[in-house]
């Protein structure tokens, strides 16, 4: 189990080395895989402008629990919609 174990952190090593060589999405997503976490259902919003997302959001939410206060939009200098984790 133990070379089970280190070869996984060496897998996890390489998908973050990956953030200095790809786009933060495609690097955050390779990860997630990686970490058991992916889905079929994404959207391309078309760029990673913070106000494209939260218009996204504005346009799509069925209630108002998103909070662009609490959620520090403001500070956002990028934002990407990797996908949908649930229904």
């Amino acid at each position: 189990m133990a070379t089970n174990n280190a070869d996984f952190r060496n897998v996890i090593r390489a998908a973050l080395a990956a953030f200095q060589k790809k786009p933060l999405s495609e690097a955050a997503t390779g990860l997630l895989a990686i970490l058991g976490y992916q889905s079929d259902r994404t959207v391309n919003l078309g760029d990673s402008k913070p106000q494209t997302f939260l218009d996204f959001v504005r346009s799509n939410a069925s209630s108002s629990n998103f909070n662009e206060t609490k959620a520090l939009a403001t500070d956002w200098q990028s934002a990407n919609l990797l996908f949908q984790l649930t229904d």
